[in-house]
C-alpha cells in the first residue's frame, strides 16, 4: 500500500515539473513574440490611421526585427524606477511613467531612422559698439 501512494505522488510531483516547465516555455515564447508588435500603435499614428491593425503590426514586425534583444534590455532598465516610484503609494509613477513614454517614442524613432534633435549653439550675444564722446 504505501508503495503505490510513493509512486502516485512521484507520478504527480513530475507532472507539476513538466507542466511548469510547459508554463515557463510558453511564458517566454509569448514575450517574445508579442515584443515583434510594440511600436504597432505608433506605426498606426504615424500612417495617419491608413493602416489597418494587420498591416500596423507586420510594419511593427519588420521595424523589430534584429532589435527585440535591445528593447527587452531597454524595457527592463526601467524596472528600478518603476520599483522606487512605487514605494510612495504609487505617486512617483507620476513621474515615472511620462518618462517611460517619452523614452519609448525615442528608441521608435530611433529605429524608424528619424534624426536626433540636436542642441543649436547659442548665438553670441549683440554688443552695442561703444559711443565716442
Amino acid at each position: 500500500m504505501a508503495a503505490s501512494i510513493f509512486s502516485a505522488s512521484t507520478g504527480m510531483g513530475i507532472l507539476a515539473v513538466l507542466l511548469f516547465i510547459a508554463y515557463f516555455v510558453l511564458l517566454v515564447f509569448t514575450v517574445m513574440r508579442g515584443l515583434h508588435y510594440v511600436f504597432t500603435q505608433y506605426v498606426m499614428f504615424d500612417s495617419g490611421n491608413s493602416l489597418h491593425g494587420k498591416e500596423a503590426a507586420e510594419k511593427s514586425e519588420q521595424l523589430m526585427q534584429g532589435h527585440r534583444g535591445e528593447y527587452f534590455v531597454f524595457a527592463l532598465s526601467f524596472l528600478g524606477w518603476i520599483i522606487l516610484g512605487s514605494i510612495p503609494l504609487g505617486i512617483g509613477l507620476l513621474w515615472v511613467i511620462p518618462y517611460m513614454q517619452i523614452s519609448l517614442v525615442i528608441f521608435y524613432e530611433k529605429l524608424k531612422g528619424v534624426p536626433e534633435v540636436t542642441k543649436q549653439p547659442k548665438p553670441e550675444p549683440v554688443t552695442e559698439p561703444e559711443h565716442a564722446e
